[in-house]
């Protein structure tokens, strides 16, 4: 993976089959995941997005964000955030 400076690459699969709709965009670094999910997946409730899970991934691996985090955490350079919907 390229690390491109001050930005934070993001792919989002906003339908149940992860091969379709994906969503491919890049925001700046300093977003928080809340901000990144609504700009990835508009318009979802509170209750979808109890259904959204959200990773981070890096060189180093990988890690799950919570719903209860997503207001605070802001994921730094050369951190690519995954999103997907689970059934």
């Amino acid at each position: 993976m390229t690390v491109q400076k001050g930005i934070i690459p993001i792919l989002a699969a906003p339908m149940i089959d992860p091969s379709m709709g994906r969503v491919e965009m890049t925001l700046p670094v300093g977003a928080t995941i809340a901000e990144i999910v609504d700009a990835a997946v508009p318009g979802l409730t509170l209750r979808d997005k109890t259904h959204v899970r959200v990773i981070l991934v890096d060189y180093r691996g990988s890690i799950h964000v919570g719903i209860e985090a997503w207001s605070k955490v802001r994921p730094k350079e050369g951190v690519r955030v995954v999103i997907r919907i689970l059934p």
